[in-house]
């Protein structure tokens, strides 16, 4: 499961504690929470004319011989957290298919050790920490006394790029802090729509997803990792935060708190929101253009804000109300 390269010796009690983390944190990955600057969560925002229901969004698209509702998702909660309103309880009941994402559930250690040796394992040859500012390698220092993790897991993560060991690090902020991949709304939606035997499916592939971070340039990539460092040391409250609003249905400052997350990064922004956002559209509209009734999760940053899921479905005709 742990990928290992000959250039970068990992410790093998590190290796072992990498390990235990690893298959959570793809499944924290994978869930798309890919587009804040903490990885975990992404965040809707409403139009003044909506009507909100208390409880997470959910929005709903229709024609004659079809029903799609769009579900905005938070991908890894503490078990304790209750998320599921009527209304959403009700669609989802309803509903004879549904599409994530991707297809988690095959993130398997065989499917996925490939794919981070291709996009996160650092082939230069230079630790990544050997780049950052003094000021940066400070702030990691600080991070991992705060995580509680010995000083030689900065050796340890030698072989990761920047953005798996910031992955990794969050990750094992949010175990520490009660939060479980397995207790996300996707994971939970996904078992049990396999149970009822609806029909399945995904917007993006596996490695799709990978690639959105293993496409980074990497004094952007750097700088993501940096930003990260300061989050997790001056916003411990962040994530719960999110989860408040996005419980609440408070779109306003979930979107708030999305944007100010990417900061000034435009260019991540566009590839891990807006390009998907736009190709998403397209797939629902051949949804849309079939028969039936689809129950549609996903990380819910994909739903508010400037060029939105909802704004390029307009783009193409296609009006969704928020329920």
């Amino acid at each position: 499961m742990f990928p290992t390269v000959a250039f970068f010796p990992v410790k093998a009690s590190a290796a072992r504690r990498i390990q235990h983390l690893f298959r959570p944190l793809l499944v924290l990955l994978l869930g798309a929470g890919l587009a804040s600057g903490i990885f975990l969560a992404n965040l809707p925002t409403a139009t003044a004319t909506e009507a909100p229901t208390p409880g997470p969004a959910l929005w709903k698209v229709s024609d004659a011989d079809s029903e799609i509702w769009i579900f905005g998702t938070i991908h890894v909660l503490p078990p304790e957290v209750k998320w599921r309103s009527p209304v959403v309880q009700q669609a989802f009941a309803a509903a004879d298919s549904l599409y994530i994402e991707a297809p988690v559930g095959d993130a398997t250690p065989e499917n996925m050790q490939p794919l981070i040796q291709r996009y996160g394992i650092n082939h230069s040859g230079r630790p990544f920490a050997d780049d950052l500012s003094p000021e940066a390698r400070s702030r990691y220092q600080q991070v991992l006394q705060f995580l509680k993790l010995p000083p030689e897991t900065m050796d340890n993560f030698a072989p990761f790029r920047p953005w798996l060991a910031g992955i990794t690090l969050v990750g094992i902020q949010m175990q520490q802090r009660g939060y479980d991949p397995e207790a996300g709304v996707d994971r939970i939606l996904l078992a049990e729509a396999k149970s009822r035997g609806l029909q399945l499916g995904y917007f993006e592939s596996l490695e799709q997803q990978l690639a959105l971070f293993g496409d980074i340039p990497p004094d952007e990539e750097l700088a993501m990792f940096e930003e990260l460092l300061g989050q997790i040391l001056e916003e411990p409250t962040l994530v719960e935060d999110m989860i408040a609003a996005w419980k609440a249905g408070d779109i306003a400052t979930l979107s708030q708190l999305l944007n100010d997350s990417f900061g000034e990064d435009e260019r991540t922004k566009t590839a891990l929101l807006y390009d998907r956002n736009k190709d998403w559209a397209g797939q629902i509209s051949q949804i849309l253009a079939g028969s039936g009734k689809t129950f549609i999760a996903v990380g819910a940053g994909h739903l508010g804000g400037e060029r939105s899921l909802q704004w390029y479905l307009g783009e193409l005709g296609i009006n969704a109300m928020r329920q």
